[in-house]
Order: structure tokens, then C-alpha cells, then sequence
């Protein structure tokens, strides 16, 4: 019973580099406004990419303990018994226990501590590779939780020191006048299929639009459709639209230097 329970125990070690990748994952996806459905850890494609990430961290792990205890090997005839490098790598360690039988019983306790260690190891590995801002540069262009148009226009953006600002025409329309948004984009909901389920605007300002057809007459000149604003008016420090009033979102994304620099210019020019 013991060495099952053990094995079981193995087991889940050997996976938690995997479990931490995902949980960190969908850490990150909330870091930039934009938040869907987290990975859910019970879905078999979500389980294979834990099992392969485990597989990775671990084969890399074993891979630089391999080499350490390489070059370590001569210096470690001159230690102490408890102190010298152990004979099987750690990573190995982890699969003889999981296995069980006369192989594992013949494990000396200093193997199986280093052996515990191992995928502590190669779990703060995962933890740092998460945590560290270089992976954004490294999976720039790559939508890996399918947001859509909101990874394009929001998070890069974002990522870049963009601040996106979002023109949200609602539903609320009346005799060719319509009300709208404009804010800072603070956050945006998203179903699991992308759509927008809800979008929060800091710093909103309501106005009124009027959607204008195009013409296109033989004897005068052509004019395009245009959306044509008038009068914005402040509203609050936060608005959050829910999807049955939202009827398209225009979206820009100035830097915040400039969007800063704006800002002052209109606290001057109404203090001034």
C-alpha cells in the first residue's frame, strides 16, 4: 500500500511543473484587460499540454543535473559520504520510485531527498520561464489564448506601452441619433467561442453619433458613410457595457506618452 501511495505521490510530482505552467498561464492572460474562460485543467487537450510541458522541464532538468554531476564527479571523491554527488540523477530517481519493485527499495535516502528536489527544480524553472516578461517578446504574434481581435488591438498594444481607447456605439438609438462611449479600455470580457460579453472604459465621456449613409449620384459628387460625434460629456471614472447594448466597438491605441500629454492639455484648459 505504501509503495503505491508513493508511486501516486510520484506521480503527481513528476506533473507539477505542468499544473504550475497552466495556472500561471492563466495568470497571464488577466495581466492585459482582456480576460476569457480560464484553461480548464480537466480538459484532455489542457492535460496533454501539463504533460507535455512536465516532460520538457523534466528532460531539460536531468539534462543539466546530468552535467553537473559530470564535471562535479571527481571533486565529490574528496567529500564525505552524505555530501558526494549522487550516483543516479535525480530525474531518474523519480522514475524508479514511480515504478516501485527491488529497484526503488534499493534507493539510499540521499537519492530519494535529491530525488524530492528534482521536480521542485524543474517547477521553479516553469514558475521563473511564466513570471519573466521576455516570454512576451518571445511568443509576440502568437495568440495562444484566442482572443482574436482583442490580442491584436488591446494586448500587443498594451504590451508596448499603449493605453487602447475604445469608442463603443451602444444599441440605445432614437430618430438617427445614437449614444456612445469613449474610454480608456480598463477591461473586456470575452466568452470561450470570442465574444464580447462585456466592456469596462475608464475615464468615459457619453456622446451622441449619427450614422450617415454614403451616396453615390451621377450628377453630384459622392460623399462616403461617415459617423459624425458630437458633444462628449464626462460620466463618471467607470462604465461597464454589457453585450446586448453594445453594437460595435472602434477601438485606437495611442501611446501613452502622447495620451498623457493630452490629458495635461485638458486639465490646463479647464483650470485654465
Amino acid at each position: 500500500m505504501f509503495s503505491l501511495t508513493l508511486a501516486v505521490v510520484t506521480g503527481v510530482a513528476i506533473l507539477l511543473p505542468g499544473f504550475f505552467a497552466i495556472l500561471l498561464w492563466n495568470t497571464r492572460a488577466r495581466r492585459y484587460a482582456v480576460a476569457r474562460p480560464d484553461l480548464p485543467v480537466n480538459a484532455l487537450s489542457v492535460l496533454a499540454i501539463g504533460v507535455a510541458v512536465s516532460l520538457i522541464a523534466h528532460l531539460l532538468t536531468g539534462l543539466a543535473i546530468g552535467l553537473v554531476q559530470t564535471l562535479l564527479i571527481d571533486v565529490s571523491r574528496f567529500l564525505p559520504a552524505d555530501y558526494r554527488t549522487p550516483a543516479v540523477n535525480p530525474i531518474g530517481t523519480l522514475l524508479i520510485v514511480a515504478q516501485g519493485g527491488p529497484k526503488a527499495a534499493a534507493l539510499s535516502a540521499s537519492d530519494l531527498v535529491w530525488g524530492i528536489c528534482a521536480p521542485i527544480f524543474s517547477t521553479l524553472a516553469v514558475v521563473m520561464l511564466m513570471a519573466d516578461d521576455a516570454l512576451d517578446v518571445a511568443t509576440e504574434g502568437w495568440d495562444f489564448g484566442g482572443h482574436g481581435w482583442a490580442y491584436t488591438h488591446i494586448i500587443k498594444p498594451t504590451q508596448h506601452g499603449h493605453r487602447p481607447i475604445a469608442y463603443v456605439l451602444t444599441d440605445l438609438q432614437h430618430d438617427g441619433l445614437g449614444v456612445g462611449y469613449r474610454g480608456v479600455v480598463a477591461d473586456i470580457r470575452q466568452s470561450s467561442d470570442g465574444q464580447t460579453q462585456s466592456i469596462s472604459l475608464a475615464s468615459p465621456a457619453r456622446f451622441l453619433f449619427e450614422l450617415k449613409p454614403g451616396t453615390s449620384r451621377r450628377w453630384t459628387p459622392s460623399s462616403e458613410p461617415a459617423l459624425v460625434r458630437y458633444a462628449e460629456r464626462p460620466v463618471g471614472d467607470v462604465i461597464s457595457l454589457d453585450q446586448k447594448v453594445i453594437h460595435d466597438i472602434v477601438v485606437s491605441t495611442p501611446a501613452t506618452d502622447l495620451l498623457r500629454e493630452l490629458r495635461d492639455l485638458d486639465t490646463q484648459r479647464q483650470h485654465g
